[in-house]
């Protein structure tokens, strides 16, 4: 005797609804892991997690100037006269360079001479201060400050013209 095979076809049911239902359940949390220095960290975080990112911050290597660079760094800034413009592109980069002018006995730059550029980018130019150029030309309007739109190196170096 056979036995007979029932074939039964079974129609996929997609239920569309659950998509649009009033409750949906919450999605997965995502995770984005991202390296950046711990002064932007926490930033960085907010801005990711009101994105509905559960943000991972990795550490990055921290540049901090040594005793051999703070003496090229003064030896540079005692000739300063010499330079139409500094850039920067790092906070670290601007907080050694104060070090050293602040270690000059007298700001590097007279107070009369072409105009004198300081670059930085994005956020960083806050350090930029009234006091920090005063540390490098007695006269503030000798002293123009640049802060390209587009703060990466190629923004800088278009801001500087």
């Amino acid at each position: 005797r056979k036995k007979k095979m029932m074939s039964m076809r079974l129609s996929p049911t997609i239920s569309i609804n659950s998509y649009l239902s009033p409750n949906p359940s919450p999605p997965l949390p995502r995770t984005v892991a991202f390296t950046t220095p711990g002064n932007y960290a926490a930033r960085l975080s907010l801005l990711l997690h009101r994105r509905s990112w559960s943000p991972l911050w990795f550490p990055t290597v921290i540049v901090e100037p040594t005793t051999a660079t703070n003496a090229d760094l003064i030896t540079h800034v005692s000739r300063l006269h010499d330079f139409s413009a500094i850039a920067f592109t790092s906070r670290a980069g601007i907080s050694a360079f104060e070090s050293a002018v602040s270690a000059a006995e007298s700001p590097p730059l007279s107070s009369s001479g072409d105009d004198f550029i300081i670059s930085a980018l994005g956020k960083d130019a806050e350090l930029l201060t009234p006091g920090f150029v005063s540390k490098i030309c007695p006269n503030s309007d000798r002293v123009k400050l640049v802060v390209p739109p587009n703060s990466t190196p190629s923004g800088l170096a278009e801001s500087l013209g």
